[in-house]
């Protein structure tokens, strides 16, 4: 079968196993009912994998070497314009999966009407593919990231964060930054921010106040706390 063939199944198999992914969540396998939002704890944990470490040899002499390591990964930064850590990691994957491979099958049935070589018309299959799964899940997640703070059964609202005091998880400029902050549940939020411009870095570890949430970013604003020590906000 034609479906079968090498070319169209780099696009089938992904979006066969979303499907299936899909389809065990319905079925009640592998979930324990809280998959929108209980990832937090898989998300930190997956970030640490892309290489985002809690530097210790700050206050050591190492700063270049601290700063380095403070630095999330060039994967890292693609899943967050993708919309990780505004949104479950799993809801990003499946999306990815199903638009990459529908797009993907869709375009191979369409050019290779014209060019009758799979090794000639794959290729413009695949550019299609990145763009539309790309800039579609992208979309998506900016999407459900409006709804999905203030729809949450067990916690609070990410503007409700406002004024709470967490720990920066690596260093956060004026321009990206992440804070792990408690809500009055007791449920861990590992929420996205920034400093203000020109206050300077704040390093990794650091406590820090969550001042104020822009909707439309769904970032946080954040301060050093000021009881933390002075000697970890750096210009």
């Amino acid at each position: 079968m034609d479906i079968l063939q090498w070319y169209n199944l780099i696009f089938i198999l992904p979006f066969t196993g979303a499907l299936l992914y899909v389809l065990s969540l319905g079925f009640g396998l592998g979930s324990d009912g809280h998959e929108l939002g209980g990832e937090a704890h898989l998300d930190s944990d997956f970030e640490h994998d892309l290489g985002v470490e809690h530097a210790i040899e700050v206050g050591h002499g190492h700063d270049h070497e601290a700063e380095a390591h403070h630095e999330p990964s060039f994967l890292f930064r693609a899943l967050s314009i993708l919309g990780f850590g505004k949104v479950p990691l799993s809801l990003i994957v499946v999306s990815f999966c199903f638009l990459w491979g529908f797009s993907g099958w869709a375009s191979n049935q369409i050019v290779g009407g014209m060019l009758r070589w799979p090794v000639i018309f794959v290729w413009p299959s695949l550019g299609v593919a990145v763009l539309v799964s790309f800039f579609g899940t992208r979309f998506m997640a900016r999407g459900l990231a409006r709804v999905m703070p203030s729809t949450e059964s067990y916690g609070e609202s990410y503007r409700d964060l406002e004024g709470k005091v967490g720990e920066a998880v690596y260093d956060i400029s004026s321009e990206f930054g992440r804070t792990q902050v408690k809500d009055k549940y007791g449920n861990l939020h590992e929420v996205p921010c920034h400093t203000a411009p020109g206050t300077g870095v704040i390093k990794s570890g650091s406590r820090v106040v969550l001042m104020s949430y822009d909707r439309d970013s769904q970032v946080f604003t954040v301060r050093l706390d000021p009881l933390a020590s002075s000697g970890l906000l750096t210009k």
